[in-house]
């Protein structure tokens, strides 16, 4: 094969998997869009269970700056790249990614939510930060925190950048999510009952107490009364600990099973305004290259299950993976 067919059967392997994946992304970005115009924004005190919208101010949940550009944050996230060559071409790769653990909170004017980011769509602001002479006393300590090395064997400087993405402390917030009831869940008491069990089967004084014969063994009955006993406790205890608990910690906003959950620093109207014109050209790009794809297959005279295939293996990736996050910001 020569250096010619080898590049268009390159291309057709790339149009034949990027297109369906580029339609996914397009088709998700739709149904993004239709969910954020029907479901009406709330105000956290009269917000129900469930698939919500909040917008109100970001508000922080512990005291923290972001490691680059030292801002008061509510939450941020470093992703370090080095610039590198395979002969061809110059690409960017990922080498380290460092993320805020903390939560934060939704505030509006009727109270706060707590907001749990992990697994969300991002629409926040961004800097990015390139390791030069001049940025290098700001970058290298940072680097340096993370195990990463600012200089190369030869003393100089690795070409790296970090790009930053936060929620700055008091910023507006969008946030369409699941709203829940920490830690009155089911399987969060149960997995806490379970845990405490496992905690008194280690503990000896505790197993004695289950031992009501003083035989020297717990058997089936008796750890089902004992059990029965315990988990009356843990029940009266954990209305104690709910009672006591401040309102804004007793709600949290997380990552639908079923649904989009997004985090943004702009308003709705924002958000909808750029899938309006994502998500058809994600569709029409979709479409043309999976059609450009078919088309070079079929005069590089590949057999059309072949074809079939790659499409449906690309429809695959689309649908069981979740679509990259597509940050929006300014730096």
């Amino acid at each position: 094969m020569s250096s010619l067919e080898s590049n268009v059967a390159a291309m057709a392997f790339l149009c034949l998997a990027g297109g369906p994946i580029s339609l996914m992304v397009g088709l998700r970005k739709l149904n993004e869009k239709r969910l954020l115009e029907n479901t009406p924004v709330s105000k956290v005190r009269s917000a129900a269970m469930g698939l919500v919208e909040l917008s109100g101010m970001a508000r922080q949940h512990k005291p923290q700056k972001s490691p680059c550009s030292n801002m008061d944050v509510c939450w941020w996230d470093c992703r370090v790249e080095e610039l590198r060559s395979d002969g061809k071409n110059s690409y960017w790769a990922i080498i380290k990614q460092v993320s805020s653990m903390d939560l934060f909170y939704l505030e509006d004017s009727t109270g706060q939510v707590l907001v749990n980011p992990i697994g969300a769509e991002l629409h926040v602001l961004i800097h990015t930060f390139d390791l030069n002479a001049s940025t290098r006393t700001l970058i290298a300590p940072v680097l340096n925190s993370w195990g990463l090395n600012d200089m190369n064997w030869f003393g100089l400087e690795n070409r790296l950048r970090i790009i930053e993405q936060l929620i700055p402390d008091c910023a507006p917030l969008f946030i369409m999510g699941e709203l829940i009831s920490v830690g009155n869940q089911p399987e969060d008491r149960r997995a806490k009952f379970m845990a405490r069990l496992r905690a008194i089967k280690t503990d000896p004084a505790k197993m004695a107490e289950a031992d009501v014969n003083h035989d020297g063994t717990v058997d089936a009955d008796e750890w089902a009364a004992f059990e029965a006993k315990q988990e009356e406790e843990f029940m009266k205890e954990e209305i104690i600990h709910q009672a006591q608990m401040p309102n804004e910690e007793k709600i949290m906003l997380k990552a639908p099973i079923n649904a989009p959950f997004v985090v943004s620093t702009q308003e709705e109207q924002s958000l909808v305004t750029s899938f309006n014109w994502l998500a058809p050209f994600g569709i029409f790009a979709g479409i043309a290259l999976s059609a450009v794809g078919v088309w070079i297959g079929i005069e590089l005279g590949w057999k059309p299950f072949f074809i079939i295939g790659l499409v449906g293996l690309a429809l695959g990736v689309g649908v069981f993976t979740k679509s990259l996050n597509i940050t929006f910001g300014r730096s």
